[in-house]
């Protein structure tokens, strides 16, 4: 082969070498951007610890309903389940919050005096044990009986949800329980103020409280609505004026 013939060689590969580097660059530009979806974040999962259905009150089970709509996911084992205790602490320790949905004045009683021998009572136990936020909602159908008739016994009940309140629990009504679970839950710089249902007084939680602390020292209560204890100790350490 001559030098011509080699040069001439060298010059077509050289220029079909070019020519297929020009097509894979445009091709590569016109090629469409994938699109990275932003991570989607991972829903809330409430642990709800009820001894049986037949404890749920329609209040209660509204309440629930209202949580699966707004997106967390409720974990209802069936009481069975929370008497071993690896199985109950390894679903309190997969769950965000604890929820007692219907807890009858005879095991707030004796939680209160450190009792803690029924399932729901142990799952309460596990909770505070491990830091879990712990939301439990009375249920005492003679509360408005024994206002009047038997206030002493009536005011006993309600230093035992003191109590449990000092012991970490946070109390609130059914028709508030709901917002009183998407408080603690949210992340604190989306908490939003949530109307309570017509004619029901709304109820300020802890968590809120910590909210206002992160952006000011003030916090506006509105007219009617509820402080828990938790909710005032927590403004009087974190200095939040009410």
């Amino acid at each position: 082969m001559s030098e011509f013939e080699l040069n001439a060689t060298q010059l077509q590969n050289l220029i079909r070498d070019t020519v297929q580097a020009v097509l894979q660059e445009r091709a590569a530009r016109q090629a469409p951007t994938p699109i990275v979806s932003a991570p989607q974040p991972k829903a809330k999962q409430i642990l709800v610890a009820v001894c049986c259905n037949e404890c749920l009150r329609p209040e209660a089970t509204a309440a629930l309903n209202e949580l699966r709509s707004a997106g967390f996911i409720l974990i209802e084992p069936g009481p069975h389940e929370f008497k071993e205790r690896a199985t109950r602490e390894r679903l309190v320790s997969k769950s965000d919050l604890v929820l007692l949905p219907s807890m009858g004045d005879d095991d707030a009683a004796k939680m209160a005096l450190g009792i803690f021998d029924e399932p729901t009572a142990r799952v309460a136990l596990s909770a505070l044990a491990v830091g879990k936020p712990l939301l439990a909602s009375p249920h005492s159908p003679y509360d408005g009986a024994l206002k009047s008739r038997s206030p002493v016994l009536f005011n006993l009940w309600q230093g035992y949800r003191k109590t449990l309140e000092n012991f970490g629990f946070e109390i609130v009504e059914a028709d508030a329980m709901a917002s009183a679970a998407q408080a603690h839950l949210a992340p604190k710089n989306e908490i939003k103020m949530v109307s309570a249902p017509s004619g029901k007084r709304r109820v300020i939680t802890a968590q809120e409280i910590e909210a206002a602390a992160l952006n000011g020292k003030r916090f506006d209560v509105p007219p009617g609505a509820l402080i828990t204890p938790l909710a005032r100790d927590r403004a009087r350490e974190l200095g939040v004026k009410l």
